[in-house]
């Protein structure tokens, strides 16, 4: 009955249907034997024969894989190597010594198809205990693991490996590495795809892709490699060596630069400080523009052909790259993003004419929308005089003579028109005889002692000198005078002289010229947005060229309609002396100034009221 299987041997096993290709297989096999004898970390060494004959050993692949593990590992790369090169000499087992500073390290020899080709694991543990001893028959398993599942180390590799088997195209690279790349749905996840299968292709100890944001390189992706830690020294140094090759927009490699050319000193201290034999970075071009890098490090130097086919796959999968990389970044970025595209096509130098046409509209509209434009309301005006004065008849009579008309300027005291008086000096001789009468018979009656007929002649005589009083009043007021300095503005009396007129009948109206004021007749629609303080100018019918400044006094609280719709008056007053053209009555065009309103709403707002009216909205 056949033993059951242990954990350890389960798990060995679950290593030969690995499905992953061979770059993920042997990280994955280091991770399993590590959790087997206890170890912190592993890395995978190749023995190769340089073109001079001396022995090299060169690491495959390393767990974990990150920055701060290659480093400790190639500190302790002396050790392991020494390590490795005696365990492969000797027989085939574990073999494990205690180094300095409490790291313990450990060799395991491992079996391949190429017997050509040494192949050793290596692990290192820290402290005082040593690594866990698995049985014989689990190390024999572990031994075997590389030749049971078919793991070349060097497989992707250019130069010659011992096999026949040709190359694979540089065109069927790329297109399958496109097609790989293409089927992903994320940026992170098609970049670590392009990483690997270029590690895988080209026996690469790792790539990485870095991306161009803004003017620095970032590092996005490396080879089966999960987060990326760029405050560490390695990662800065592969940046800028990034840069290195988008600066020049050329490849680059070190040692020795593919075009003969390029200047290659960020390579050259990326590669010394990470030990790393050969380095090279082909740059992503997007519409001959370069936006991103590839690095490749490995042990076998490259050659022409590599760098075309890596050129030729970079240039594949960079549309896609693109692509991804821009869906996947948070809404502010792609926002930014575009709008910087947009820009870029607004600005360029494309369609000129377009543009500038699109540019102008846009400052138009910009201009009607935003333009603080000084908004004035229109209306009508006429002079009005301060003060009138009415002239009327002093009496019932005729007009004898008149001495103005209209327009004529008057001074103080003026005679403007005279009445006919021979029918009161007739009336005033007439009682002027009856008082006499009268108090001659008074006389009479105090003399024959007759009282009462005596009072009453007194009061005859009293009632007759009020009437004379009346006429002698008359005679005063016949001579129509002007009561202040003025200008006639009614009144063509020369057709009327000898006509008859009654008492308080209306001859001239006089007006001064000082103190006029305008009486705006403003429109219904605009009245609200006039206000008392509200400034304005005015221009005269027969001067339009001359403005003058008013300000709004004083808004009568009663509209006045018209057959041109609703007005509003408004009073207003000019600020210095009113000049010596000016007449009452003249009328003329004001604007009135009520703030500032955006041309735009200048231009529609009547429209729109007039809809809102209409419509009721």
């Amino acid at each position: 009955m056949p033993l059951p299987k242990t954990k350890s041997q389960l798990a060995i096993e679950k290593l030969w249907s690995f499905e992953g290709r061979d770059a993920a297989f042997w990280v994955e096999m280091l991770r399993v034997f590590s959790l087997q004898l206890e170890a912190a970390s592993g890395m995978i060494l190749v023995k190769l024969e340089s073109e001079t004959g001396e022995a090299q050993w060169s690491p495959v692949a390393v767990w974990p894989d990150s920055e701060e593990t290659k480093q400790r590992l190639s500190a302790l790369r002396k050790e392991l190597t020494e390590l490795a090169a005696t365990t492969s000499e000797s027989e085939p087992r574990l073999q494990c010594t205690a180094g300095n500073e409490g790291i313990r390290s450990a060799a395991l020899p491992l079996r391949i198809e190429d017997e050509k080709t040494t192949c050793v694991a290596t692990f290192i543990r820290y402290g005082s205990e040593d690594f866990f001893q698995p049985s014989q028959r689990i190390e024999k398993l572990m031994m075997d693991t590389p030749l049971i599942y078919g793991a070349n180390p060097l497989s992707g590799s250019a130069p010659d490996t011992g096999t026949n088997d040709e190359p694979e195209p540089p065109l069927v690279t790329a297109l399958t590495v496109g097609i790989l790349v293409n089927e992903e749905t994320r940026f992170l996840a098609a970049a670590m795809v392009l990483c690997n299968e270029l590690a895988s292709r080209y026996g690469a100890d790792r790539v990485s892709l870095g991306w161009l944001c803004g003017n620095y390189i970032k590092l996005k992706a490396t080879n089966h490699t999960g987060k990326i830690n760029r405050k560490m020294e390695l990662s800065r140094l592969l940046e800028a060596a990034m840069e290195e090759s988008i600066e020049q927009d050329d490849e680059i490699v070190w040692p020795g630069t593919a075009t003969g050319a390029a200047i290659e000193r960020d390579h050259e201290r990326y590669a010394r400080k990470a030990g790393v034999a050969h380095v090279a970075s082909v740059p992503l071009r997007l519409d001959s523009s370069p936006l991103a890098a590839v690095t490749v490090e490995r042990v076998q130097p490259f050659g022409q052909a590599d760098i075309e086919a890596m050129r030729l796959t970079s240039d594949l999968c960079v549309r896609r790259l693109v692509d991804l990389y821009e869906r996947d970044r948070w809404f502010g970025a792609r926002w930014a993003g575009a709008l910087r595209k947009g820009l870029g096509k607004v600005i360029g130098f494309e369609h000129t004419w377009i543009k500038v046409g699109a540019l102008a509209t846009t400052a138009l509209l910009a201009f009607l929308v935003l333009y603080p434009w000084p908004y004035k309301v229109k209306a009508s005006f006429i002079l009005q005089p301060a003060q009138v004065f009415h002239l009327p008849a002093p009496f019932d009579g005729y007009i004898e003579s008149v001495s103005v008309r209209a327009g004529d300027a008057v001074k103080k005291d003026q005679v403007l028109v005279t009445m006919d008086t021979a029918e009161l000096d007739l009336n005033r001789a007439e009682l002027s005889a009856t008082i006499q009468r009268y108090v001659s018979e008074a006389q009479l009656a105090r003399a024959e002692a007759t009282p009462a007929e005596m009072h009453i002649a007194i009061a005859q005589a009293e009632e007759t000198k009020s009437a004379l009083q009346k006429v002698q009043y008359n005679l005063e007021m016949a001579s129509v005078k002007a009561p202040e300095d003025g200008v006639v503005l009614e009144g063509e009396m020369e057709d009327r002289i000898g006509s008859p007129v009654t008492r308080g009948e209306a001859l001239l109206k006089l007006s001064q010229l000082k103190g006029m004021f305008a009486e705006l007749r403003v429109p219904e629609a605009d009245a609200t947005r006039v206000a008392i303080g509200s400034e304005g100018e005015v221009a005269f019918e027969s001067r339009p060229e001359e403005h003058f400044p008013i300000e709004v006094t004083e808004i009568e609280p009663l509209a006045i309609p018209e057959e041109k719709g609703t007005l509003l008056i408004a009073r207003t007053r000019f600020s210095g002396e009113a000049p010596d053209w000016w007449r009452p009555g003249m009328t003329g065009s004001a604007r009135i100034h009520c703030g500032t309103r955006s041309p735009l709403w200048i231009i529609t707002h009547r429209a729109i009221d007039y809809l809102r009216m209409r419509f009721w909205l």
